[in-house]
């Protein structure tokens, strides 16, 4: 997977950072031309650098962002004034996010990050941590992603090896199922046949658009979150890597018959919780998960990737 130029300019352009600066530069012209006072310009011209030296960081570590598979992890590079490498194993992903904002909705644009285990010194293309494994790619691209990142799960399903030549295994018909959920959950509005437990009608007073789409789902191999009808995400937690759940009402949750569950994972930029749930079926996914991730737990070996290709 490579990083288109076009695309990369066009997320930029549809950030969020970019619809704040626009709305400061509207009010600061606002400002002068109501009062004549240019003093809002002290403020306006060091935003305006702050903003020129952010882009200008991010346009360049994007560029020549390339992702593939190697025997020893998914390799991601980036960067044009300086090129930077670095391999992850899957077994050190703990939870992936596949989001969408507002903006990028007509483009059909996402965006990838990881909740991964270990630091790294290597900065991402935001210069934060290197979380980000696709800033910017359409449905084509993110299938192409997490059947690097989630190998036991996607590559089975087309019935190729996954990397590192370990042999497809499991249930067909469940991986394929598996295969459906992800897929409808990153654009289905919600409802009753998606794969998804979705939030009751009444969890609507507490997510007023999204309450259809806020479900989860547990598949072959992993644990899948779906939040957001404006903002949308898909969280995946590998059921190996699942360290806890924990599962609360607060004064708000308890009167409407609804609870959150938590899935603990790594520290990272992903939250793997899922809220205003029905708390019938928050007991049962919460006995569920805690049942798949032991046994989850005891047959996986994917920590062991090079390992398992040795043995294959």
């Amino acid at each position: 997977v490579k990083l288109d130029l076009g695309r990369l300019i066009g997320s930029m352009a549809l950030s969020g950072s970019t619809v704040f600066l626009l709305i400061v530069v509207a009010a600061a012209i606002a400002w002068i031309a109501t009062t004549g006072n240019f003093l809002a310009l002290l403020f306006a011209v060091p935003g305006a650098i702050g903003f020129g030296s952010y882009y200008l960081r991010r346009f360049t570590k994007s560029l020549r962002y390339s992702i593939a598979g190697t025997p020893d992890g998914i390799r991601v590079g980036f960067g044009l004034l300086s090129t930077s490498n670095e391999t992850l194993p899957p077994g050190r992903i703990h939870s992936v996010q596949v989001s969408q904002p507002l903006l990028w909705r007509g483009p059909g644009w996402w965006e990838i990050k990881v909740n991964r285990a270990g630091h790294s010194s290597t900065k991402g293309a935001d210069g934060q941590a290197n979380t980000t494994i696709l800033p910017v790619g359409d449905r084509n691209d993110v299938r192409r992603v997490l059947e690097l990142m989630l190998p036991e799960l996607l590559a089975q399903a087309s019935g190729d090896p996954a990397p590192g030549g370990s042999t497809p295994s499991g249930d067909p018909d469940a991986i394929r199922t598996a295969i459906n959920v992800i897929e409808s959950g990153l654009e289905s509005p919600g409802g009753p046949d998606d794969g998804f437990t979705n939030s009751p009608r009444r969890a609507a007073v507490l997510r007023w658009f999204s309450w259809r789409r806020n479900g989860f789902a547990i598949t072959e191999g992993s644990l899948v979150l779906r939040k957001g009808a404006i903002w949308r995400q898909l969280v995946i937690v590998p059921q190996p890597r699942l360290q806890s759940v924990s599962m609360h009402q607060g004064p708000l949750l308890r009167p409407l018959g609804l609870a959150t569950v938590h899935l603990h994972t790594v520290s990272g930029p992903i939250s793997a919780d899922i809220g205003a749930i029905d708390r019938d079926a928050a007991i049962q996914f919460f006995d569920d998960v805690a049942r798949v991730a032991v046994s989850a737990a005891q047959s996986d070996t994917t920590h062991r990737w090079r390992s398992g290709e040795a043995t294959a």
